[in-house]
């Protein structure tokens, strides 16, 4: 495989006392863990030189109400893009993020 795009993702708005706890597990689960799970799985059949492009959000880079575990889940897969980057680069792969507003 030569590229991978990670585009998934979704939210709600709600202040940060009426997240429940199973909200917050959905917002990561969808928001961060689909990403390094698709990420983890495709890692066996990427070839050297792919491309792995994750799209996150301006919520990465601002504050907002009412979108905080969203946002943090965000600045977590801008995050992972810039480590996994360092990781994968000797074998020649570009790990990049697009947020998009």
């Amino acid at each position: 495989m030569d590229v991978l795009v990670n585009n998934a993702g979704g939210g709600f708005w709600a202040p940060f006392d009426q997240v429940s706890e199973k909200g917050e597990s959905v917002l990561i689960r969808e928001n961060f863990g689909s990403v390094t799970n698709c990420v983890r799985a495709s890692l066996p059949i990427l070839n050297d030189g792919a491309s792995i492009v994750n799209v996150t959000s301006v919520e990465a880079y601002h504050s907002a109400p009412g979108f905080a575990v969203y946002a943090a889940m965000k600045a977590a897969v801008q995050q992972f893009t810039q480590s996994l980057a360092v990781e994968l680069g000797s074998r020649g792969i570009r790990v990049n993020c697009v947020a998009l507003t």
